[in-house]
């Protein structure tokens, strides 16, 4: 079946998948992500977000091709490329150990991945515990935290 005939959830859970099998880096960094998105969609749905202005979702009738709409397959392109973020902090953390927040940003790159996608992928990061934050500023890997 087609990404466009398939919700939002089941895609995102094949890619979840498929990720996994491929990653082998972090084992904790799948239920991460299932976490995250779960999360993701409770703070949409949640309070007074559910009356924003706007088109809303595209109409999704399982038996009409078309009808999946772009919206979805952009989500999950989003979101593939927010834990791809998430993983290159926390490479570049085990390689390179303690690392300020600009010395960081320069080694990954992260002013190229467009406004507030690297604060918002070094908070997923330390979320995860994948990184902690010193007293400096600076961030570390969970296992060298403690020296």
């Amino acid at each position: 079946m087609r990404a466009e005939q398939q919700s939002f959830e089941n895609i995102a859970r094949s890619l979840t998948a498929e990720e996994t099998e491929s990653d082998g880096q972090h084992p904790g960094a799948a239920v991460a992500r299932d976490e995250r998105a779960a999360h993701r969609r409770e703070h949409e749905r949640a309070g007074a977000r559910r009356y924003r202005p706007g088109p809303g979702g595209p109409p999704y009738a399982p038996g009409m091709a078309g009808t999946g709409g772009p919206t979805s397959r952009t989500a999950v392109m989003a979101d593939r490329s927010h834990n791809e973020e998430i993983d290159e902090v926390a490479a570049a953390l085990e390689r390179y150990g303690p690392l300020g927040r600009q010395a960081l940003e320069q080694a990954v790159m992260g002013r190229a991945w467009g406004p507030g996608r690297f604060r918002t992928a070094l908070k997923d990061t330390v979320e995860e515990s994948r990184a902690q934050r010193l007293s400096s500023g600076a961030c570390t890997p969970p296992a060298r935290a403690g020296r």
